[in-house]
């Protein structure tokens, strides 16, 4: 999936990968899209994902998609 978003949330999202960030995008049995990011904040725990929103499918999602990145990159930088 790809989503062309505010220049201010790509270069979010662009430091976040640069840091070791996944983000994924999934859709749902239920027709809902579950955007989320995989990163490793505990070496010992492993990639989890730190950043999580479920919602309808459509225009929601991107939305959905700005509050996981900027979520994740605040989560990210605090571990730092």
């Amino acid at each position: 999936m790809r989503v062309y978003r505010p220049d201010e949330i790509a270069e979010l999202a662009h430091k976040a990968q640069a840091l070791g960030a996944v983000f994924t995008a999934e859709k749902l049995m239920t027709g809902a899209v579950s955007i989320a990011c995989e990163y490793e904040l505990d070496p010992e725990e492993g990639t989890t994902d730190i950043a999580i929103k479920v919602c309808p499918n459509g225009p929601p999602v991107l939305e959905a998609v700005d509050e996981v990145i900027r979520k994740s990159y605040e989560l990210i930088i605090q571990g730092e």
